[in-house]
């Protein structure tokens, strides 16, 4: 992934320290860069996705359920001296999280950021090229996803940010951003300390006459996996095989990921999909529709689990039917 004629785009910033909100009950028990996608962490494609591409060394921002964020990286990613995990004690934002962790980065060229809940098949060596072209500062991914629309375009110039000010939005296309911006380090000296949100950062530059550049690709597997919504929706769709990003994330549909090492009882049943983790056990005559099992959890003989996530280590004892069934004590974990 070139960014400049003698030297590559090799660094990339995942930003993980966000509360996920929107990702509640689920992102009380794990944080969000670690809910599973296919009985595999958020985390994982992200990195490799990344890495795949070219990046050769990652650093991710935590702050929300720090420790399990340390515990996964010194376990599951022990052997990856490319990853470095930095504690935010006190969050910083995107801003301040993109200053704090790019102060710690090898090297003196751009580097990649990208937000640790969104699953792409993005060209980031075709992006990287752009921005070169550009001469700019920044470079952000755009698509048109009319529900994100917010970014104010004017062919291949960011002119503002919709919330934010109303110059430049006029007679502008409005696009979405994708979470993947390519950053000179220059920038940096732009970005106050402390908390600070990097949008408002833009929109100052744009506001200053500052080209922050807009490379613009619709044809692009792109999901956000930050809602619940979106994550019932997104499994569902790649199960099914209704959406296949050009990577194969999938190898197959069907009703469980190939990952997955279950201990199943006579007559287990399933209907429409189903994801079912590790070290899960279903028991005899037991029915699993359109639901969501994490690791270790056990259904008890008969039981009906219906339109339901049911997170780590959690026993089903009766029926359930459109429920988010959480294990506390995974939290200590």
């Amino acid at each position: 992934m070139k960014a400049e004629s003698d030297g590559a785009v090799e660094s990339a910033i995942v930003l993980a320290a966000g509360y996920g909100e929107r990702l509640k009950p689920l992102s009380l028990v794990r944080p969000k860069p670690l809910v599973p996608l296919l009985n595999r962490p958020l985390l994982d494609w992200v990195l490799d996705y990344l890495f795949s591409s070219g990046i050769r060394s990652a650093a991710i921002n935590a702050h929300h359920l720090w420790e399990c964020m340390r515990d996964y990286v010194d376990g599951s990613l022990q052997d990856r001296a490319d990853v470095a995990l930095i504690h935010e004690p006190v969050i910083l934002g995107t801003g301040g999280g993109i200053k704090n962790c790019a102060q710690q980065l090898a090297g003196n060229g751009p580097f990649l950021v990208m937000n640790a809940d969104v699953v792409t098949d993005l060209d980031l060596s075709a992006m990287a090229a752009g921005h070169v072209r550009s001469g700019a500062p920044a470079t952000l991914a755009l698509h048109d996803l009319p529900r994100f629309n917010s970014v104010a375009v004017s062919d291949d110039r960011i002119t503002g940010f919709a919330g934010r000010s109303a110059a430049g939005l006029k007679e502008s296309k409005l696009l979405a951003f994708t979470g993947i911006h390519l950053i000179e380090r220059d920038l940096l000296a732009d970005i106050p300390e402390g908390k600070v949100d990097i949008i408002s950062v833009y929109q100052k530059l744009i506001e200053r006459g500052a080209h922050i550049n807009a490379f613009i690709n619709s044809d692009i597997y792109w999901e956000d996996l930050g809602s619940l919504d979106d994550y019932r929706r997104v499994h569902k769709e790649l199960l099914l095989g209704r959406r296949c990003p050009k990577f194969k994330m999938v190898p197959g549909h069907g009703v469980t990921f190939p990952y997955s090492k279950i201990r199943m009882q006579n007559g287990v049943t399933f209907e429409g999909w189903a994801c079912v983790g590790r070290r899960a056990v279903l028991g005899r005559d037991c029915h699993i529709v359109n639901s969501l099992l994490w690791d270790g959890v056990r259904v008890e003989a008969g039981v009906q689990i219906r339109d339901c996530i049911v997170t780590d280590g959690t026993s089903v004892s009766r029926d359930m039917s459109g429920r988010n069934l959480i294990h506390w004590n995974c939290v200590k974990r």
